[in-house]
């Protein structure tokens, strides 16, 4: 809980919930677990409910998606693109290009702790933060894309300033509770 914690309260980090519930039940589990508060407000992800391809051999790719309309949904929600930004629209018409995400982010990062949440992170154009507390071991999850740049694996969240690090945010800003 205290990465959470510590990304909301850093003025530079948003943080939103890529999932495949679909998104009230994504949402009800996050209350359940006592983390919703824990979200940037307006509240914003990628849900089961915005894709599904039914391509059952490569879920990994549906999350791919998911990523991508995360990050265009956070765009539209934080009026990154200025107080009358582009509109929502039809997220399928996004599906499959990166082209446009990173505009008004500085940066983007998937947690996941699965070789698909890796996978879809960096086909989604996302720097992948591995977390091996799951069924999957650190070397695991390295071996999804050995020599990645854009790929940080760690054994657990326990050290939040490196952490924080990791995802590219100075530990030193996080503002006190």
């Amino acid at each position: 809980e205290e990465l959470p914690k510590a990304l909301k309260a850093h003025p530079d980090a948003v943080s939103c919930l890529v999932t495949g519930n679909l998104e009230p039940i994504g949402w009800a589990k996050m209350e359940a677990l006592g983390l919703l508060g824990l979200f940037s407000e307006p509240r914003f992800g990628g849900f089961g409910t915005d894709f599904c391809s039914g391509d059952t051999a490569e879920t990994w790719k549906d999350r791919t998606e998911l990523v991508r309309f995360a990050a265009h949904k956070g765009r539209v929600a934080l009026k990154l693109d200025g107080e009358n930004g582009a509109p929502l629209g039809d997220l399928a018409s996004l599906a499959g290009s990166n082209e446009g995400l990173d505009k008004g982010w500085s940066s983007r990062v998937h947690v996941g702790d699965t070789p698909m949440d890796i996978k879809a992170a960096l086909a989604a154009g996302a720097k992948a933060l591995g977390v091996a507390t799951g069924v999957f071991s650190k070397e695991q999850l390295e071996a999804c894309a050995p020599g990645n740049p854009n790929l940080v694996v760690v054994e657990s969240f326990e050290n939040t300033a490196a952490t924080l690090a990791a995802m590219g945010l100075s530990p030193s800003k996080v503002a006190a509770n």
